[in-house]
């Protein structure tokens, strides 16, 4: 599976007889995504670039799917976050969870994943960066950061 053009896909692949499928078709300003914990990609992760291809930040840009839509929206978050990574998205609660620096130091953050683009702290140490999320089990569930 592979192409001669730049950006990512994503393909379901049935590793006892190698089948695959398409999950996400080829965006050539993706850079990742993100699933929930069932697998289903919720958060697309995009290089900002201008009308010539150019990369006009350094900054990534997010968008996500509502529950139980296929089309992406842009993620406005309601903070002014620098440096977002978002690593999982929390489906029960419906909102992504990633690390951003407010207010000069790196945090824990959830953001909905509604349309509101609401923004909650879950951690965070003044005067101290939390740059790492800590997982456990099967389905690779957040339980904590360092």
């Amino acid at each position: 599976i592979g192409t001669s053009q730049g950006g990512l896909e994503v393909d379901e692949v049935d590793v006892t007889n190698l089948q695959h499928s398409h999950v996400e078709k080829l965006r050539e300003n993706a850079a990742g995504y993100v699933a929930d914990e069932d697998g289903r990609v919720r958060v697309m992760v995009l290089i900002p670039q201008d009308t010539q291809g150019y990369i006009r930040s350094d900054q990534l840009e997010y968008a996500f799917r509502p529950k139980g839509s296929d089309t992406y929206q842009a993620l406005q978050p309601t903070a002014d976050i620098k440096d977002l990574d978002i690593e999982a998205v929390d489906s029960a609660q419906d909102r992504a969870i990633g690390i951003g620096r407010v207010d000069g130091f790196l945090k824990v953050l959830a953001i909905s994943l509604d349309g509101s683009g609401a923004v909650k702290t879950l951690l965070e140490r003044p005067g101290v960066d939390v740059d790492r999320l800590i997982r456990i089990g099967e389905s690779n569930r957040v339980v904590g950061a360092s």
